[in-house]
């Protein structure tokens, strides 16, 4: 096995970020993101702040060698497109561009299966060459972020 990595996670106390927390903990040091403190998961430290276009990450990205970035603002939690866009776009593209600045080797963006569509038009599942076809503000938040991430 190689080095122990310091494994920042945003989003760590949320559904997916708590499953996931837990697993890489196992092997890695996990510094674990939320909104709130509510219970979630158990990371060996965890941080309160908000993510937008103007968070300042730079104290909390020394010596981090990987994000896995989950955190963000969804379909059912706002219906205002800026503070969606502020939040998942925004904030999304200043915590890579941090992150890059900061020399964090790895960085994985949880996207949506939203991007694609609310569902298939054929017998045909998505796939990497499905057409993109957000049909909510969240989803076409997370293309957006996406895009951003490729620039």
């Amino acid at each position: 096995m190689g080095r122990k990595m310091k494994v920042f996670i945003t989003g760590s106390n949320g559904f997916i970020g708590s499953i996931l927390a837990n697993k890489v903990k196992l092997i890695h040091t996990v510094i674990g993101h939320g909104r709130s403190s509510r219970d979630g998961a158990d990371t060996s430290d965890f941080q309160k702040v908000n993510i937008d276009s103007q968070s300042n990450w730079q104290q909390r990205l020394v010596g981090i060698d990987a994000i896995v970035h989950l955190a963000a603002v969804a379909h059912n939690k706002s219906n205002d497109p800026g503070y969606i866009n502020e939040v998942n776009v925004g904030g999304t593209v200043n915590l890579a561009r941090q992150a890059a600045k900061a020399g964090v080797k790895r960085f994985i963006f949880i996207s949506s299966i939203g991007v694609l569509g609310n569902s298939t038009t054929n017998t045909l599942p998505f796939d990497e060459c499905s057409n993109v076809s957000p049909q909510s503000i969240y989803a076409q938040s997370k293309l957006d972020a996406e895009i951003g991430l490729f620039k």
